[in-house]
């Protein structure tokens, strides 16, 4: 995997927020739920959940987007990452045929550095989620102040079906977990 850098023997151990990213992911996926995972840089949010997709039943799409992504930029790299081509038109042309996209089938979209996200980003988010034809699972991931940028916004944060926030392990758990290995 991308996270074990192919080291020898490798082995994930199971953290609390690892087991309860574990087990929000089904529940997301069969509710057509919004969840976000949030917490400081390194604590395994991406790993905790990239390593529960192959256990869904569903197809995912992750992207990350850059610091000031435009909503025209988002939708356009949406679109791509969904349906595997380039798309040229304007962004209302671009987010038209992404909701035909989205309406395909179910999908599970991961949106990575959520935090990331200005308000129109996180509303254009929101708008495709609500869409009734459209059946996308979201989950936002992210560090520093991504619970601060999806809470501020009322009309997403009502829609958080499942959430986590991960914590740094404390000597209990560490103690606890080595000797598993």
């Amino acid at each position: 995997s991308q996270f074990h850098l192919d080291l020898a023997n490798a082995a994930t151990l199971p953290t609390p927020d690892f087991d309860k990213t574990a087990a929000i992911l089904p529940y997301l996926v069969r509710t057509q739920g919004l969840g976000v995972f949030y917490g400081e840089a390194g604590l395994g949010k991406t790993f905790a959940v990239e390593s529960g997709l192959p256990e869904l039943d569903v197809r995912s799409c992750s992207v990350e987007f850059a610091p000031r992504v435009t909503t025209k930029q988002m939708t356009s790299t949406l679109l791509e990452v969904v349906s595997g081509r380039q798309h040229q038109g304007t962004r209302d042309e671009l987010l038209h045929e992404l909701r035909c996209v989205l309406a395909d089938g179910p999908l599970l979209l991961k949106v990575d550095e959520a935090q990331r996200l200005d308000h129109c980003c996180i509303e254009t988010l929101r708008y495709l989620y609500d869409q009734p034809a459209t059946r996308i699972t979201l989950v936002l991931v992210g560090g520093h102040g991504c619970w601060e940028t999806v809470s501020r916004y009322p009309m997403v944060r009502s829609r958080v079906s499942g959430c986590a926030k991960f914590r740094p392990l404390d000597e209990h758990h560490v103690t606890k977990l080595i000797p598993s290995l």
